[in-house]
């Protein structure tokens, strides 16, 4: 942990919560090129030098690694690489996803607004859910979920020596059609925020699975051997995506740009319906950046979201512009 990434993380993650009216957020920083995780916190926190006020018992919790949720669209990348490399779809494909709305095994699935033919960067730019249920039909269940379980999904993330949560990932055979194009845009599947940072640890090493760890001390450490999860032509193909996601004019992360540097990422908005049958979002955006060489890797969550806006683009991606611009300095400067 470097503590002066994770005080500028702390103290903008106690903003944001207090600003939009969460219940708890988590950031989790990473150095893709080591996997030393650089930052971890979470707020609500406590004081540890002063705990005699505490009534809440859950700001003992590690939420960034014990807290599991539907991903929702901060997913969309990895099922991309999946279609993209399952050889079954061509990369110039373009997908009609007019009327804005598609039913499949029974349900109706829709996107913000009708966005026409999409090609598949536009697809994740604009995050359209329809056009990711038209190209997950096809695939089968087995190679989505055995690709996703090559990211770290559904496995403890043990090497960290900390409480940890493995999340949720079906098993195939339990999947229906409607399941599993469901897993390709982030539900049906739980992730804790440590885990979505260990999946785009993929994107940012150039395909290669690396486990994070928390500790420099190598006898503490036992990670599991790199291993190439995609070859770097897809990769960088999936990375071109999510620049656009941030770079273009209608990319759904535009407000995690940093100034003077390219970033690559993804928002995530998971609904969840509460037991009044009110409903509360998670925002998420993960990045990293440089988007070509990336020295920092970056995840926002922020949970128990319910006013008008609840997005990851308009909640979870400025923070992350923050956060990581404000570190990106910090490092630069050795300050």
């Amino acid at each position: 942990i470097d503590i002066r990434l994770q005080s500028l993380a702390y103290h903008e993650l106690k903003k944001a919560v207090e600003n939009s009216g969460a219940e708890s957020g988590s950031i989790v920083i990473v150095n893709p090129k080591t996997a030393h995780i650089l930052s971890l916190t979470n707020y609500p926190s406590f004081n540890p030098s002063d705990r005699s006020d505490i009534k809440d018992l859950s700001v003992f919790r590690n939420r960034a690694t014990i807290d599991v949720f539907e991903p929702g669209s901060v997913l969309k990348p990895l099922a991309m690489a999946a279609i993209v490399n399952s050889g079954k779809v061509d990369r110039n494909i373009k997908i009609n996803t007019s009327p804005g709305w598609i039913e499949y095994g029974g349900y109706k699935t829709s996107d913000f607004r009708d966005y026409g033919t999409l090609g598949l960067s536009d697809i994740i730019s604009y995050s359209s859910n329809v056009g990711m249920v038209m190209l997950c039909k096809d695939q089968e269940s087995k190679y989505l979920i055995d690709f996703f379980s090559n990211f770290g999904l559904g496995s403890r993330p043990s090497n960290i020596l900390i409480p940890s949560r493995e999340g949720f990932l079906p098993e195939a055979s339990s999947l229906s059609n409607r399941d599993k194009v469901s897993s390709c845009y982030g539900y049906g599947i739980s992730m804790s925020t440590l885990q979505i940072a260990q999946a785009f640890q993929v994107f940012a090493n150039k395909g290669v699975f690396k486990e994070l760890t928390l500790f420099y001390d190598e006898e503490l450490t036992s990670p599991k051997p790199d291993f190439r999860v995609l070859s770097e032509d897809t990769t960088r193909f999936i990375n071109n995506m999510m620049i656009e996601t941030v770079n273009s004019k209608s990319g759904t992360a535009r407000r995690a740009r940093i100034e003077g540097k390219k970033v690559a990422g993804k928002t995530g908005t998971a609904e969840k319906k509460k037991k009044n049958g009110k409903k509360s979002y998670s925002a998420s955006f993960s990045g990293f950046v440089p988007a070509n060489d990336p020295i920092l890797l970056g995840v926002i969550v922020l949970h128990g979201l319910t006013k008008e806006e609840h997005s990851g683009g308009t909640i979870a991606a400025p923070i992350f512009s923050r956060v990581v611009g404000q570190s990106l300095h910090t490092l630069e400067s050795g300050s």
